[in-house]
C-alpha cells in the first residue's frame, strides 16, 4: 500500500512538474499558450491571447505528468474586462474519452472550480467566481492526467487566459516510484549560473514592436487604436486631426485612405482587443528604453487636439475660451472672421447659419436643437442619443433637452 500521508497538494502545471499544453486556436505574438506553463515569471504573466480573428469555442489542453486527484482549478482573464466568459472543464485518464466535470459562466476577473468534497483555498481572491465540479463525475477528476479547458463563449472579447493553476495530489493509483520522482522534481532548483545566463540572454534581445501596434499614417505606436471603414487602423489623435482638417475646409469627415464620408453604418470603430494588447505590451516592457516615449491611456485623460496656433510665441488666452474643445475654438475663430469688417461675403448671411440644417447630414427637415445650439435631424438625433453628447462640440445634454425647430 502507498503512504498517502506523504502526498501533498501541488500545482501540476508548475514548470517543475513538466506539463505540456496545446491549443486549437491561433495565438497572438508574445501571448502563446506555452506562456501558461513557463518558468519565467515575466513570460508567464503575459498569458495566452488568441488571435483577433479567432472565434470561440477554442480548447486549451494540458497533459500532466501523472494521474492526479483534482482539488481545484483557478482560471483568470488576461484582458481584465467585465465581459462574460463561458467555459467548460473536461478531464480524462490515459487514452480514454474526455468527460465534462464543470460548465460555468462568469464576468469577474477569474473563477475557481473546486472538488465538492474539498474546501476552497484560504488565500483566494474574494472577487473570483466560485463553483464546484459535478459531483457525479468524481471518478473522472480523481484519476485525471489530461485537463481540457474549453472557452465556449466570450462577449466582445477574444478568447484568452491570464493564469491557469491545476491543484491536486498524486492519485492513489500511482506507485511509490512516481511519488519519489515527483518529490525530486519539486525539490530540484535551477542553478544560479543558469538563471544568470537566461537573464543575460533576455536583456540582450532587442525589443521588436509589432507592426499592427503602429499607426498606418504616422507609423508611431498607437494609444487609442481606431479601425477605419477601409480596414486601416490609426490612432484617435491622428483621426481627430484628419476630421479637423476636413471641417476646416468645409468637408464632411471622411476616411483619409479612401475619401469616403463617414455615415452611421460606415464609421470608425475603437479596436478594443488591439488596445488591450498594446497596453499589455507597454506594461510588460515598461523597463525598456524603447518604450519610454510612448504614451498610454490607462487612467489618463488625453487632450487629443491642440490649437493650431499654439506654436506662436505670443498666446492670447481669456476666460471665454478656457475649457473649450478644439471644435469650439474653431467655431469661435470662424465666427470672429465672419463678423470682422474685412470679411467679404459671397453668399447671403442666412445661408451660412448652420442652425437651419443638420450638423451631420445637412438635412433641413425634422430639425431639433440641443442646448449647445447645434441642430440635428430626427435620424441623427436618435444616433447621438446613444451617448447624449453633441457630435460637433462634444457637450453633453439630457434626453429632454432637444426642442423642435420651426423654420
Amino acid at each position: 500500500m502507498n503512504n498517502f500521508k506523504e502526498r501533498q497538494l501541488l500545482n501540476f502545471v508548475d514548470s517543475k512538474l513538466l506539463p505540456k499544453v496545446t491549443t486549437t486556436a491561433q495565438c497572438t505574438e508574445y501571448h502563446e499558450v506555452e506562456n501558461l506553463i513557463s518558468d519565467n515569471f515575466l513570460v508567464r504573466s503575459r498569458g495566452f491571447v488568441a488571435d483577433t480573428t479567432t472565434k470561440p469555442p477554442i480548447e486549451v489542453t494540458f497533459e500532466l505528468l501523472c494521474p492526479i486527484n483534482l482539488h481545484y482549478i483557478i482560471l483568470s482573464k488576461n484582458l481584465n474586462n467585465d465581459h462574460g466568459v463561458m467555459i467548460e472543464i473536461l478531464t480524462k485518464k490515459g487514452n480514454g474519452n474526455f468527460v465534462s466535470i464543470a460548465f460555468e459562466q462568469f464576468i469577474s476577473n477569474g473563477i475557481i472550480i473546486c472538488n465538492p468534497s474539498k474546501k476552497f483555498p484560504t488565500n483566494l481572491d474574494q472577487n473570483y467566481h466560485k463553483s464546484f465540479f459535478k459531483s457525479h463525475t468524481v471518478s473522472s477528476f480523481s484519476t485525471a492526467d489530461w485537463v481540457k479547458i474549453k472557452i465556449v463563449k466570450t462577449q466582445r472579447s477574444v478568447p484568452s487566459l491570464g493564469r491557469v493553476e491545476i491543484w491536486g495530489e498524486v492519485s492513489r493509483i500511482c506507485s511509490d516510484a512516481t511519488l519519489k520522482a515527483i518529490d525530486r522534481l519539486i525539490t530540484e532548483k535551477i542553478p544560479p549560473v543558469q538563471n544568470k545566463k537566461l537573464t543575460e540572454i533576455s536583456l540582450k534581445d532587442d525589443l521588436e514592436i509589432p507592426d499592427d501596434f503602429k499607426d498606418s499614417l504616422t507609423f508611431e505606436v498607437m494609444a487609442i487604436p481606431v479601425t477605419l471603414p477601409s480596414g486601416n487602423t490609426v490612432d484617435q489623435s491622428t483621426l481627430d486631426k484628419c476630421i479637423q482638417n476636413d471641417l476646416q475646409y468645409g468637408r464632411i469627415a471622411s476616411d483619409p485612405f479612401t475619401g469616403q464620408n463617414f455615415t452611421d453604418v460606415r464609421k470608425p470603430i475603437l479596436n478594443v482587443a488591439l488596445k488591450h494588447r498594446i497596453d499589455m505590451f507597454l506594461l510588460q516592457n515598461a523597463h525598456r528604453k524603447e518604450t519610454f516615449g510612448i504614451q498610454r491611456t490607462v487612467g489618463v485623460k488625453r487632450q487629443i487636439s491642440q490649437d493650431l496656433v499654439s506654436a506662436k510665441k505670443v498666446r492670447i488666452c481669456n476666460e471665454s475660451t478656457v475649457g473649450l474643445s478644439s471644435d469650439d475654438t474653431l467655431s469661435l475663430a470662424m465666427e470672429r472672421t465672419i463678423n470682422s469688417k474685412g470679411f467679404i461675403r459671397f453668399t447671403d448671411e442666412e445661408t451660412v447659419d448652420r442652425r437651419t440644417c443638420c450638423t451631420q447630414c445637412d438635412s433641413i427637415e425634422n430639425l431639433y436643437t440641443i442646448p449647445c445650439n447645434h441642430s440635428y435631424c430626427k435620424n441623427c438625433l436618435l444616433f447621438i442619443y446613444k451617448t447624449l453628447q453633441c457630435g460637433l462640440c462634444k457637450k453633453h445634454f439630457d434626453k429632454g433637452d432637444p426642442t423642435k425647430l420651426n423654420l
